[in-house]
């Protein structure tokens, strides 16, 4: 691990957390500069759930006080005010998360469990056929996409197509991106906006009973959604609501993989399950990190952080706290009192976490049932995706 850990560098993609630990040891909230961009970093878990639920840190990246010659190195999206879920503020966020959160009630999710069950077993069958399976492209983003568009009603055929869609705009949402990659974002969210429009017209002119067409109805009444952020909406959906669980699934499955005395015990025990879930989301949790935006100085942790100063509260260090988890570096199925942040906290909790722990759980107990010599098929080439906000493999070759 190099003397400065510096998370926006892919050498420590692999391995982020002896640096996190690092840092940490240091102060649990510091101010960096990293290719000549400042950010105050927050590691410690106490100062993490501290500033995603102070109203004084806003996620309206707009509001950051940035240098006119740095700003094109910041996300172009971030630095939208686009008024999605992700960025808007009360009012609006309390009114845009509201159009879509019946959605996502347990009730509403549960005649889901039998589509996941179903989609599944169906990879598994697959897989016991072809002798192959990647857990990352066959079976965690492929589930997590044909969920998320059955809980719209978002018909996506071209799962391939959709991949490269989400993967470049999940890159632009980080606090520093290239520029190449900001305009690869740009790009998809054109082609993808495009798409939905297309589907807009069409659910126009024939409504059905699905949330996709409520969404609709509440933008041509102007009851709740305008336009743009119907579209805004319907991307943060599926963008959020598919990587996250691909991320999840997949390094969970390495985890386990890398940990099977803890794999064991959840074939010995499915009532651990539960646990298991939780315990591998805080183990290595698929969103890294956010951002936030102080609204007016805020004193924390000994550090005085400025109107319009950024900071970035790394959910991953969070869960890694020794402070608040025993030997957190310690895969543990069963532990207890798990107050991880994977999903975040405060109004921006993520919406979709429930969903995300069904799929998860399906995943986990189907895979570890139905294929009882699960291992690594190329452990040495693990491929992670390059970006710092969220976590997760190129693919994941099993042999079974």
């Amino acid at each position: 691990m190099p003397a400065t850990f510096n998370p926006f560098l892919g050498g420590d993609h692999a391995d982020p957390y002896p640096g996190y630990h690092r840092l940490r040891s240091q102060d649990s909230v510091q101010w960096r500069e990293f290719f000549g961009a400042g950010f105050w970093l927050a590691l410690g878990h106490e100062d993490v759930v501290s500033i995603l639920r102070d109203p004084r840190f806003s996620a309206d990246r707009s509001r950051a006080n940035i240098p006119d010659e740095l700003r094109a190195r910041f996300s172009p999206l971030g630095l939208k005010s686009t008024r999605s879920m992700l960025t808007a503020e009360p009012p609006d966020h309390g009114r845009l998360r509201l159009s879509v959160s019946g959605a996502f009630t347990a009730a509403a999710l549960e005649p889901l469990r039998s589509h996941a069950q179903r989609f599944v077993d169906g990879v598994i069958d697959n897989a016991e056929r072809t002798n192959r399976l990647d857990v990352i492209n066959d079976l965690a983003h492929p589930l997590a996409l044909s969920t998320m568009t059955q809980t719209l009603g978002v018909p996506i055929d071209d799962h391939a197509q959709f991949r490269r869609w989400s993967s470049d705009i999940l890159v632009a949402i980080g606090p520093l991106v290239t520029y190449q990659a900001g305009r690869r974002a740009e790009q998809s969210i054109s082609e993808l906006t495009k798409y939905l429009q297309d589907l807009v017209s069409e659910r126009r002119a024939e409504p059905r009973d699905d949330l996709l067409t409520s969404l609709i109805s509440a933008a041509d009444e102007g009851v709740s959604l305008t336009e743009s952020e119907l579209y805004w909406t319907l991307i943060q959906l599926l963008v959020a609501g598919t990587e996250t669980p691909t991320n999840f699934i997949g390094n969970a499955f390495r985890a386990l993989l890398n940990n099977p005395d803890q794999m064991q015990r959840i074939r010995d025990d499915p009532a651990l399950i539960e646990s298991a879930v939780e315990e591998l989301l805080r183990f290595d949790s698929p969103l890294q990190a956010t951002g936030r935006v102080a609204i007016e100085d805020v004193h924390l942790a000994g550090q005085t952080i400025r109107k319009g100063d950024i900071i970035l509260p790394f959910l991953g260090a969070a869960n890694r706290d020794p402070d608040v988890f025993p030997s957190p570096d310690v895969l543990d199925v069963g532990r207890t009192s798990n107050w991880h942040v994977a999903f975040g906290a405060g109004i921006h909790f993520c919406i979709g976490a429930q969903l995300a722990r069904l799929e998860a759980a399906i995943a986990f107990e189907t895979v570890l049932r139905r294929l009882p010599r699960l291992r690594f098929a190329t452990p040495s080439n693990l491929r992670w995706r390059r970006t710092v906000i969220a976590r997760g493999l190129k693919s994941l070759e099993v042999s079974f």
